[in-house]
């Protein structure tokens, strides 16, 4: 079968909820995932990039309608729902005949309200794509509906119009059964932002080494997704895609786990790996505070790993208990120092401004706790809720939150939580800390002797003029931490 799978870019609101950006900057990984099976199964797969090709909905719609695909795969993000929709109604307005597929995270919680307002959309895969989407294909194949209805994990119409779903479908156990994706589907540069800071060096690409979070934070739906369950590939697998894409030109990455530090062990035995093998590329990594040891970094440099972010949330215990992070201020300060110690070329801390009874005093107290953490980069997100979060589902349990005003684009909570600070409030204390965090002449002088001693700093500084530090192009860093004040911009 002809398929083009498409990654839609996010809207707004998708930007200031994510330190790394992935407008056009990161590869659409998990399409890569499904690409790769249905290929292995002999399909004709192609993948379009929206962000990245600087493509309208309508040149998406007519570029699939031009290769004749008998299948639409859209990956959507509750960032992207709205535009994911739009370019389905394009395909299908242009073909009727062509089957419309909506997955990832939208398509999973949202998959009754998407088929009951978009007739254009014929089926959602609800949770991990790589199986289900070669069972859907090959059930259309076959018989169409009556094979459809046996496949697991799916949302569909019946033949008399009414949305049922199927079982679902178990998680995928074994990482190391999947095939490795063959990145050059897309023929594309990309590299990894933090803000605006682009570093812009060689060749970029994304790896998952491992699945799913055991963790309960109320404001994520990852543990949701995954039910708690976290699995890992097994470093020897991990080792030989990374020998792949070194000796395909690829010279840094990132670690795109959920969390990749959960086990430390693992962490150091990859590390070792990674040595053993003489793969010498520079990493990046997302971890938590409470898995961040001195010694793991440090094994973890020695292989390669520049750059480690950490959600750090708050400076108060009171609203990391609200958040359920099962973790305290001072592992977040610990976390910090420990990566500084071990030689992390730029830590990033990200933290959370805007929670439900928040108060002012408090938001003051993690500003302030932000300029006494060894980070280089502090980011400042305004809360916001989106289906699938234990957070949002408290919020219409509550009364709150109307769900049919902002399933498809989500909602900040501060204008649906009535204890939570007026957004513009909020906005403010974003703005001055983030000013306060980057103009301090100690921080300054640190960060430039940093720099200087650092050849991976240098080299992305000297790979492109939009990575220069930080503190040289505060503006657009500023636009991109802290949201629009009107909630129409912020939401859509």
């Amino acid at each position: 079968m002809k398929i083009t799978l498409v990654s839609p870019a996010p809207s707004p609101i998708g930007k200031h909820l994510y330190v790394y950006e992935s407008s056009g900057g990161m590869p659409p990984l998990g399409l890569l995932y499904v690409a790769a099976g249905l290929v292995e199964e002999g399909h004709d797969v192609t993948i379009i990039d929206q962000a990245a090709e600087g493509l309208t909905n309508r040149a998406v719609a007519d570029r699939v309608i031009q290769s004749n695909s008998e299948l639409l795969g859209i990956s959507a993000l509750t960032s992207s729902a709205l535009r994911a929709t739009e370019i389905s109604r394009l395909a299908k307005g242009s073909n009727p005949n062509i089957h419309t597929v909506m997955g990832n995270v939208h398509a999973t919680f949202c998959s009754d309200r998407i088929l009951a307002k978009y007739p254009f959309v014929d089926l959602c895969v609800r949770g991990e794509g790589e199986e289900a989407i070669i069972d859907v294909v090959n059930a259309l194949e076959r018989d169409g509906y009556r094979q459809l209805k046996r496949v697991k994990g799916v949302t569909l119409r019946n033949r008399e119009g009414r949305i049922v779903s199927t079982e679902d479908r178990p998680l995928i156990k074994d990482l190391d059964s999947l095939p490795i994706p063959d990145r050059t589907l897309l023929p594309h540069d990309y590299h990894i932002k933090i803000g605006e800071i682009a570093l812009r060096r060689g060749k970029f690409t994304t790896v998952v080494s491992s699945r799913g979070c055991p963790f309960l934070c109320t404001f994520c739906c990852c543990h949701i997704l995954c039910n708690r369950q976290w699995r890992a590939r097994s470093p020897e697998n991990i080792a030989d895609e990374l020998e792949l894409l070194q000796s395909q030109g690829y010279d840094h990455f990132l670690f795109a786990d959920d969390s990749f530090t959960v086990n430390p062990r693992r962490a150091v035995k990859l590390a070792h790996l990674i040595r053993k093998r003489r793969i010498e590329m520079d990493w990046i990594i997302e971890g938590r505070v409470d898995s961040a040891s001195r010694e793991m970094f440090q094994e973890m440099v020695r292989a390669g790993c520049r750059l480690a972010f950490f959600g750090m949330e708050s400076g108060t215990q009171r609203i990391l208990n609200l958040y359920k992070k099962k973790t305290s201020p001072r592992q977040n300060r610990l976390a910090a120092a420990n990566a500084r110690a071990a030689g992390v070329d730029i830590i990033v801390g990200s933290f959370i401004l805007g929670g439900p009874g928040e108060t002012f005093r408090e938001m003051q107290i993690t500003t302030d706790f932000a300029k006494h953490c060894d980070i280089d980069f502090a980011q400042f997100n305004i809360l916001g809720l989106s289906p699938g979060a234990p957070m949002w589902d408290e919020a219409i349990a509550k009364g709150y939150l109307d769900p049919e005003q902002y399933w498809e684009s989500g909602v900040l909570a501060a204008n649906v939580f009535p204890d939570s600070p007026p957004l513009t409030r909020i906005r403010d204390i974003a703005r001055d800390a983030f000013m306060d965090f980057s103009l301090r002449p100690r921080y300054l002088v640190k960060e430039l002797f940093l720099t200087l001693s650092s050849p991976f700093r240098i080299r992305a500084i000297l790979s492109s003029v939009s990575s220069l530090p930080h503190w040289v192009n505060l503006r657009r860093l500023y636009k991109f931490v802290v949201p629009p004040t009107d909630e129409s911009s912020s939401t859509s």
